[in-house]
């Protein structure tokens, strides 16, 4: 039996429908690729591992379920845009975590570097930059 062993810095992992684990290489064009290669994303998870030094530059959202993320090193503020209004949630230890709803707009702000762990389903996902984001 041989293992998969790989650094989340460097690769994410794609989760199919059926449970399979796939490494990819992060890279500048991977997005666009995995839309690609799996199918639009349908019934695919992301698990990535980011670094930010500065606000993220655009909101997003995705339709297709609840992402969940993970606080490693740092501080992250995040805002969330839901039906009663926009919220901010601060994660400031290694650990915390949150779970942004299916469908709501988010962002995060930041005051130093900030690690975070996704687990993201991909399908749909949509990026609207602060100045296009509706009301």
């Amino acid at each position: 039996m041989s293992f998969s062993v790989f650094n989340l810095e460097e690769q994410f992992v794609v989760v199919d429908e059926q449970m399979t684990m796939h490494a990819e290489q992060n890279r500048e064009t991977l997005y666009q690729e995995l839309d690609q290669t799996y199918d639009g994303f349908r019934g695919c998870k992301l698990i990535s591992l980011h670094r930010f030094e500065a606000d993220w530059p655009t909101w997003e959202r995705h339709p297709a379920g609840d992402e969940m993320l993970v606080l490693l090193e740092g501080t992250i503020e995040l805002q969330i845009k839901h039906k009663q209004g926009t919220s901010s949630v601060v994660l400031n230890s290694s650990g915390d975590s949150v779970v942004i709803p299916k469908g709501c707009w988010h962002t995060g702000k930041v005051s130093n570097t900030v690690r975070v762990l996704f687990v993201t389903p991909g399908e749909g996902t949509e990026n609207l930059t602060r100045e296009d984001l509706p009301g």
